[in-house]
């Protein structure tokens, strides 16, 4: 039995592997999409800036000296002061001005009129809050003298609400014989002002470092119902409506304004008053001292009464205040171009485009090109077209005509890229003013640029029809 037992080798056959495609498909997606990632990362990217509409506004700032025709008038004897008009008011030739008494004069319950009760108005409510409301957005820590103007030209308001009443007891005074008074008269037309502070008769002739500086100035102010002296002052008259402004120049400043000027004497500037905002504008003439120190002198001829009680004025001095579209200095690149004669240009070719008739040097067939306009010179009757497809000492043909031009003439351009289609189009700009990073540029251009356009941010890194990656 064991003899017959047969011993039998079994093989174990492998499987045949199937090929499965979706996996093949997968693999070649996952590896195109790990590439095209890395090349994303890897590729420089163009920074975008997108165009608006903006402006420039430059100023430099200053503290002037006001100069006017003044006169400041004195009383020629003793007494109290009470006066018919509000500081800053216009006061005709002959009218009373002032009025002096013995005595104090007291209002209905006995009490002298300068402690009496005010009583404000809406309109002079809201004049006191745009005093308020100048100081706190005007007010320099480090100067304290404008603290004390909001006072005075508080109490400017809180008197100016009582002034009919005191006007009505002046008048009453001057019909009562019984009370001892003078009447005194203005001598000519002017602008009133209750302070004092010596620098009335200061003139362009007369000035020093000292009060254009500033140093050590005061002013008094003159205060109704008040005992004075014969020989003190009782008010100021201002007579003419012209004024100026005297400020401080750098000699960079000096020279900007010289520059500007060119032989003129005068350079029409504007300025715009801390205090108020007001805007005002005037014509600058420039002068030196004994030490050659430059001045501007200002001289104005509106707003003077609302001035009056100033001395010193912090001003803003506006440069430029240009607007238009605004656009990164970095975006602003040059380019050359041809200058063609505009009548040299013609239609023609497979399209209706513009283009020029150029001769072949070889041969002497004339051959359509067509260009690209960049910019016009209406003035000139010239266009500036691009180079890509010229050389220098190419010949043009004046459209039917025999007169011949060789293209010799270059120009450069400021302009961007615009990248709205992608890809980078070279776009002159024209502009108008320029602040530190940006500048203004001229909008609504027949070849410029528009609002919300597209521009590349470094305009030193593009070339003409690159494709923009963001």
């Amino acid at each position: 039995m064991a003899g017959n037992k047969k011993i039998v080798s079994i093989k174990k056959y492998r499987k045949k592997e199937n090929l499965n495609i979706g996996v093949i498909l997968f693999g070649v997606v996952f590896l195109y999409l790990v590439v095209m990632i890395i090349m994303y990362f890897a590729k420089d990217k163009t920074a975008v800036y997108e165009v608006r509409e903006g402006s420039i506004l430059r100023d430099n700032s200053y503290t002037g000296l006001i100069l006017r025709d003044e006169t400041v008038v004195y009383a020629d004897k003793d007494g109290y002061v009470n006066y018919f008009y509000e500081s800053g008011k216009k006061v005709p030739f002959g009218y009373n001005v002032y009025l002096l008494t013995q005595d104090e004069i007291l209002n209905e319950s006995g009490e002298e009129t300068k402690n009496e009760e005010v009583v404000l108005n809406s309109d002079n409510w809201n004049r006191l809050l745009m005093k308020v409301q100048a100081f706190n957005e005007s007010f320099n820590i480090n100067d304290f003298s404008s603290a004390k103007s909001l006072k005075e030209e508080t109490n400017t308001i809180l008197n100016s609400n009582t002034t009919q009443n005191r006007v009505t007891q002046l008048n009453t005074i001057l019909e009562n014989t019984q009370m001892e008074y003078i009447a005194y008269q203005s001598d000519e037309d002017g602008i009133i002002a209750y302070n004092i502070d010596g620098y009335e008769s200061l003139t362009t002739e007369n000035l020093s470092e000292k009060e254009i500086s500033k140093n050590g100035y005061t002013k008094v102010s003159l205060v109704n119902n008040t005992k004075i002296k014969a020989g003190d002052p009782v008010y100021r008259l201002v007579t003419e409506k012209d004024w100026t402004l005297v400020i401080p120049l750098t000699e960079e400043m000096e020279t900007q304004f010289l520059e500007q000027m060119g032989e003129k004497e005068y350079l029409y500037v504007k300025l715009r008053v801390a205090k108020d905002n007001e805007k005002i504008g005037g014509y600058l003439s420039i002068e030196h001292d004994k030490k050659n120190n430059a001045y501007g002198f200002i001289h104005l001829s509106d707003s003077l009464v609302r001035y009056v009680e100033d001395r010193y004025l912090d001003i803003e001095l506006i440069l430029e205040n240009q607007s238009g579209l605004k656009i990164p200095k970095s975006a602003v690149a040059q380019k050359e171009f041809y200058v063609i004669p505009e009548e040299y240009l013609t239609n023609g070719g497979s399209s209706s485009s513009s283009g020029v008739l150029k001769e072949n040097a070889k041969n002497g067939s004339i051959e359509f090109v067509e260009v690209n306009i960049f910019s016009r010179d209406i003035e000139n009757g010239t266009v500036y077209v691009s180079t890509q497809n010229f050389k220098d000492g190419d010949t043009l043909i004046k459209p039917e005509s025999s007169e011949k031009m060789t293209l010799m003439e270059k120009m450069s351009l400021n302009g961007v890229y615009n990248v709205n289609k992608g890809y980078a189009v070279f776009t002159q700009v024209n502009i108008l003013c320029e602040s530190e990073d940006y500048y203004i540029i001229e909008e609504g251009t027949s070849y410029g640029l528009s609002n919300y356009d597209h521009i590349a941010l470094d305009g030193s890194m593009i070339q003409d029809n690159q494709i923009i990656s963001q």
